[in-house]
C-alpha cells in the first residue's frame, strides 16, 4: 500500500493521505491533494508498506501557483511614459509586469519586461509618442518557482510629442535688400529645438521659408 506526507515546513508533515493501493516493483503511483494554499511552498515524502512495516522516500518540494493580479491599470503620463498600478495576487511574492506594440503581450516573457517586484506601482518611461502600449501583469511565488496562470491587462496611448512656443521679434539690419529676420523660443517644451523663418512681401501670403 502508499501513501503521502506533506507540510509547509522541511521534514514536518502535518497532512497525509489515507493508505491505499496495490503496488509491486516498478509501479508508480499518485494522489491528489486539496485546500492548499495559493503561493505556499509544500515538502512531501511518499510511503509504502507491507507485512513487514513502513519505509518512507525522500523528501520533494513543490509551490502552490498564486493568483493572479487584478486591477492592472494604465494611465497616460505625459508624451513619453505611462504610469501603472496594481493590485497583487494572493499569495504572491512578486508582480511581473510586460509590455508590447501592436498587441498583448502573448505571455509573461514576451516583450518588454516594466517591472519585476512585490511593489504595487510602476511608471514606464522613455516611451515614443502618439502609440499604444499594451500591458499584463503575472504573479509569481517561491523565487520564481511558481506562476499564477492568469493575468490582468490594460493599455493606455501616449500624448503628442509637445510643440515649442516661439514670439517672432522686429526685424534689425534692414538694408536696402537685406534685413536680419529675429525670434525667441519662449519654451521649448523639453526637446531640442530646430528654427527658421518665413517671408514674403504680402502680409499672410504664401510665405517663402528660410532653409
Amino acid at each position: 500500500e502508499y501513501r503521502f506526507r506533506y507540510g509547509t515546513s522541511s521534514g514536518d508533515y502535518d497532512a497525509e493521505t489515507v493508505w491505499t493501493g496495490s503496488v509491486e516493483t516498478g509501479d508508480g503511483f499518485s494522489e491528489g491533494v486539496t485546500g492548499l494554499e495559493q503561493g505556499r511552498a509544500y515538502y512531501f515524502v511518499a510511503q509504502l508498506r507491507n507485512g513487514s512495516g513502513d519505509s518512507t522516500g525522500a523528501e520533494e518540494q513543490f509551490t502552490t501557483k498564486p493568483e493572479a493580479p487584478s486591477a492592472l491599470t494604465a494611465v497616460t503620463a505625459g508624451w513619453d511614459s505611462v504610469d501603472l498600478s496594481w493590485t497583487a495576487g494572493t499569495g504572491a511574492d512578486e508582480t511581473r509586469v510586460q509590455r508590447s506594440t501592436g498587441a498583448y503581450p502573448a505571455g509573461r516573457n514576451a516583450g518588454v519586461t516594466v517591472y519585476e517586484g512585490a511593489g504595487l506601482s510602476a511608471s514606464d518611461t522613455g516611451l515614443d509618442p502618439e502609440t499604444t502600449y499594451y500591458y499584463r501583469a503575472w504573479s509569481s511565488a517561491g523565487d520564481g518557482d511558481s506562476w499564477s496562470d492568469a493575468y490582468a491587462q490594460d493599455s493606455a496611448a501616449t500624448d503628442p510629442l509637445p510643440l515649442p512656443s516661439v514670439t517672432t521679434l522686429a526685424a534689425g539690419a534692414v538694408e536696402e535688400t537685406t534685413a536680419t529676420l529675429n525670434g525667441l523660443l519662449d519654451d521649448d517644451a523639453g526637446l531640442t529645438c530646430e528654427y527658421r523663418f518665413e517671408y514674403d512681401s504680402n502680409s499672410g501670403a504664401s510665405w517663402l521659408p528660410t532653409g
